[in-house]
């Protein structure tokens, strides 16, 4: 049985996805914004445009969960409900110009391990400084996870929790 969210498996699907570099766009970003608004299909025509919250927004949409319908990071601050981190948990994340959002999949001491789009221009995973986050969210529609925090080591593996 699969245990992870459904928006998390929506994810990983796209683990690896690049933008083109220089001119033209990757089409598989491109046709993330399916599930958003007419403006947001004829605003979002290059995968240069920052696309993070489109990314999350897109694995919502294909786990038949809403969101934002925005392409602004921190539009998630305010989505669904305040939670604990737990895998799968949309973080929300300050930065210099705006904000990153992405999804909750462990952590280490000092930093989140976070799944997102546009992360090195890519769908990848990138550690992200506590100090930053702004929101720890999960959707209304689903159940608050009973699971906790995920403990990883530096290059993000599970650190051991029985060595016997």
């Amino acid at each position: 049985m699969d245990r992870r969210p459904p928006w998390i498996s929506a994810a990983l699907a796209y683990l690896g996805t690049r933008e083109v570099p220089g001119k033209g766009s990757n089409a598989k970003i491109l046709d993330m914004t399916k599930s958003f608004a007419r403006w947001v299909r004829g605003f979002f025509t290059d995968d240069d445009i920052p696309w993070c919250a489109l990314f999350v927004g897109a694995c919502l949409a294909n786990a038949e969960l809403p969101h934002t319908g925005s392409l602004a990071a921190r539009s998630y601050e305010t989505y669904g409900v305040p939670c604990e981190p737990a895998l799968g948990a949309i973080m929300v994340f300050a930065r210099k110009g705006g904000g990153h959002v992405g999804f909750y999949m462990g952590e280490r001491a000092d930093a989140y391990w976070i799944l997102g789009g546009n992360q090195s221009n890519m769908v990848g995973y990138a550690w992200i400084a506590k100090d930053r986050l702004t929101a720890t969210r999960w959707p209304t529609e689903e159940p608050l996870p009973s699971s906790s925090r995920i403990l990883l080591s530096r290059n993000g593996t599970l650190l051991s929790v029985n060595e016997a």
